[in-house]
């Protein structure tokens, strides 16, 4: 989801610094960690203006642009940001992608960001990992996913005011599970959908309150560790779930790590690799950027 860009005054900037706070009072608290390390590994390449997603496979970093933008893949060095593979969706268009996962065959793009609510056409594209050759650039088909949520009824126009919209996925071993971007309440609603393509409707199975606004999220199956990232206020987020089952996440323990000194800085990608946690950020308040998150 794009974030227009702000001038702040010094003496704005201050006040939200300072007083900024979420809405409501949660449900289920997360547990407050304060120690950590944000630190950047370098700038995404400016063909990557608004990375909006992150998968680590065969050894690239996988994100693509938030919608508006053409439907392609990048893939990039993991050491120094170059690109180095590029993948079109040749029957496939970017209305607004938010996110990306994995499972052992195949790439799953979520082209499913619905900031004003009015979507009708939300959808998941499916690319097999087989297809993707040694080329440097190549077009690729993919399959659809599509879908409805079960309990949406109101499709009129409610610009940044709406319970369905969504930028995190993930994949749990068997379904892919979406969590929304509540703009209501700062909560995020989590709802499961089968890998398999054509259309399905699908039900809220869990909430919880994440006190700000989901925008990724990633999942370890093997140690049953999920992540999510988002903003509340403009203070970017970190959570992180352990014993993670997709059948509920309401009394599971967590951490969680407000980043009050990146204040501004529009987090949207997270992907675990090699036991570290890595994010990606738009071009917002900050240039776009790969960061490694260090928890202590």
């Amino acid at each position: 989801m794009r974030i227009e860009k702000h001038i702040f005054s010094q003496f704005y900037l201050f006040v939200f610094f300072v007083f900024g706070c979420g809405q409501g009072s949660p449900d289920n608290i997360l547990d407050q960690e304060t120690l950590y390390s944000l630190d950047k590994v370098f700038d995404l390449p400016y063909d990557v203006y608004e990375s909006s997603g992150l998968i680590v496979y065969d050894s690239l970093l996988w994100t693509f642009n938030d919608g508006g933008h053409e439907p392609i893949l990048y893939g990039l060095d993991i050491t120094n940001g170059n690109i180095q593979k590029i993948i079109h969706l040749s029957d496939a268009e970017n209305t607004d992608w938010e996110d990306i996962t994995q499972d052992s065959n195949s790439i799953y793009i979520g082209d499913f960001g619905n900031n004003i609510g009015i979507r009708d056409d939300l959808r998941i594209y499916k690319i097999n990992k087989a297809d993707i050759d040694t080329l440097t650039e190549q077009e690729i088909l993919s399959e659809k996913i599509s879908f409805t949520y079960q309990d949406q009824v109101d499709f009129s126009n409610n610009y940044r005011n709406t319970l369905y919209d969504c930028e995190a996925f993930l994949f749990d071993g068997d379904s892919l599970v979406l969590l929304t971007k509540d703009w209501l309440n700062y909560h995020t609603a989590l709802y499961k959908i089968s890998v398999l393509p054509g259309h399905h409707i699908i039900k809220k199975f869990d909430e919880f309150n994440s006190d700000g606004l989901i925008t990724g999220a990633d999942y370890d199956l093997q140690r049953k560790s999920l992540i999510l990232c988002g903003y509340n206020d403009y203070i970017p987020f970190v959570i992180q779930i352990d014993s993670f089952q997709s059948d509920g996440i309401q009394k599971l323990s967590s951490k969680r790590y407000d980043l009050h000194d990146d204040f501004g800085l529009q987090l949207e990608g997270i992907a675990f690799f090699n036991d570290q946690i890595f994010l990606t950020s738009e071009n917002a308040i900050t240039v776009q950027a790969f960061y490694r998150l260090t928890t202590h």
